[in-house]
């Protein structure tokens, strides 16, 4: 688990730093936290809920961030193939569309 920390905490550095930047540097950069942050997801796959659906939310959520939509889509599915919670489940659906929707316009460029 400390590696799992130690590459969490790298991200969050990361992401702090693409924070103040712009452009195609802070894409390259958001694209990296979110793979850190997904190689962390995924290691907890079979951790209990909440903690389960809060990290594979996050880590969506860096996914569009990272104009990685699709990526984003099947974190939340594998999210809601847990047991989350009432309120995460809203949270999770209502990203879910937003990041379908963000798919669809990255097609239409």
């Amino acid at each position: 688990m400390p590696e799992l920390t130690n590459l969490h905490n790298e991200a969050m550095n990361l992401a702090e730093k693409a924070l103040r930047m712009e452009g195609d540097e802070a894409l390259k950069l958001k694209r990296e936290v979110f793979k850190k942050e997904k190689r962390v997801a995924l290691a907890l796959l079979d951790e209990p809920e909440p903690l389960r659906s809060i990290m594979l939310r996050s880590t969506a959520t860096l996914a569009i961030r990272a104009q990685e939509p699709e990526e984003a889509e099947n974190l939340i599915k594998e999210a809601l193939k847990g047991n989350p919670c009432e309120g995460m489940k809203l949270e999770l659906e209502d990203l879910l569309t937003d990041a379908q929707n963000i798919a669809i316009q990255k097609q239409a460029k």
